[in-house]
């Protein structure tokens, strides 16, 4: 008995070094392909403004670990896919069926080695991907402007100045929410006449600012006389492409931050509902991760004998892309719908992996 124990325990973990390889190797084929499409997209928008190819090639490095992130489930089916089609074709699999290996004791394994794929996966998505994918935007954002009167960085998410009005923002809570805001208003001899801090601003496409917890110093003959207010409207000078600068893609958002976003939207009165489903989908990425790859199992141990690992591939690719096409319908269809962000995000993944345990149940009772 212990040494059955024993000899399943080291299968396992034979078919979990031979699964996180073939993460590996998906990963390998899949981020070249989907980044080369990423630079051929971003070489078209070269010569705009100030952007060109090396900034065309740093932006396409900067998003790389959100690549990485948003193909996870895929990498899970075609990983698990390539890894237990190898072992299929050496007949491996055959011989850990054998000493007793069941298709749930293969796809528990499997599964061990999906975790860490999925928490290494949301580890980059919180401290990696998410501040690089910012920076890539901004960075990209102010070089297509190519205005001299804006400028992102610097210590501040944005300088700019129009006339004889000058705005810094010093930081974006969330991603996405003006911060510590200055205005600063010169008289035409150049001096400062008056000036405004605020806190926060709530930002609407074409409608003025909405400043909160501000302060107002207007100079009258050289004296300062100070006001303080709960919230003031701000007519904002910024161009749509200025603004933008300020709103980063829900995609780049980390889920702490799209959490607190989802919270301030519904605070303040705002739809939250395209927010809250991105949520969700970064929240479900383990079910998803989970569903891919027991339904990579089945392909493995239930292809004929004689099918190649190039058909086995094939075939998960095949069921990768109609799974995206059916996620990406669902999501717009549910939103069309005003459905509930939960039900449209996780709905999908729960389906799946419905079908993929059915799928491995009639594998199993095959055997």
């Amino acid at each position: 008995m212990v040494a059955m124990a024993a000899a399943m325990k080291t299968a396992e973990r034979y078919l979990m070094r031979a699964v996180a390889g073939g993460f590996v190797v998906a990963a390998a084929v899949l981020l070249p392909l989907f980044s080369f499409i990423d630079l051929i997209e971003q070489l078209d928008d070269t010569g705009q403004g100030n952007y060109h190819s090396a900034q065309a090639f740093a932006y396409v490095g900067l998003i790389l670990p959100r690549r990485l992130i948003e193909l996870g489930p895929f990498i899970a089916l075609l990983g698990t896919t390539v890894a237990l089609g190898g072992l299929a074709s050496h007949r491996e699999l055959t011989a850990l069926r054998s000493v007793g290996v069941s298709p749930g004791g293969i796809a528990l394994a499997a599964l061990k080695a999906g975790v860490l794929l999925i928490l290494l996966l949301a580890a980059i998505d919180q401290l990696v991907a998410s501040p690089l994918q910012q920076h890539a935007f901004g960075m990209r954002a102010t070089a297509l402007s190519g205005d001299s009167n804006a400028e992102s960085g610097s210590g501040a998410a944005l300088w700019a100045r129009r006339g004889d009005r000058l705005l810094r923002v010093g930081a974006l809570r969330l991603g996405r929410i003006p911060a510590d805001i200055e205005i600063f208003h010169f008289n035409a001899e150049g001096h400062l006449v008056r000036y405004i801090h605020a806190d926060y601003a709530e930002i609407h496409h074409r409608a003025p600012w909405r400043l909160n917890t501000v302060l107002v110093k207007a100079f009258m003959a050289g004296t300062p006389v100070t006001t303080r207010h709960a919230s003031m409207v701000w007519q904002t000078f910024l161009t749509p492409a200025q603004i933008g600068l300020l709103e980063k893609p829900a995609e780049s958002l980390s889920p702490v931050q799209l959490y607190g976003y989802v919270q301030y939207l519904r605070s303040t009165g705002q739809s939250s509902a395209v927010y809250a489903v991105m949520l969700w989908q970064k929240l479900g990425l383990p079910l998803t991760a989970a569903a891919m790859i027991l339904l990579a199992v089945p392909f493995s141990i239930g292809a004929p004998r004689g099918a190649s690992i190039g058909s086995r591939i094939a075939l998960g690719a095949i069921a990768g892309l109609g799974v995206y096409l059916a996620d990406q319908i669902i999501v717009n269809m549910g939103l069309l719908l005003d459905l509930s962000p939960p039900l449209i995000a996780l709905g999908p993944g729960a389906v799946l992996l419905a079908v993929a345990l059915a799928a491995l149940g009639k594998s199993a009772a095959r055997r």
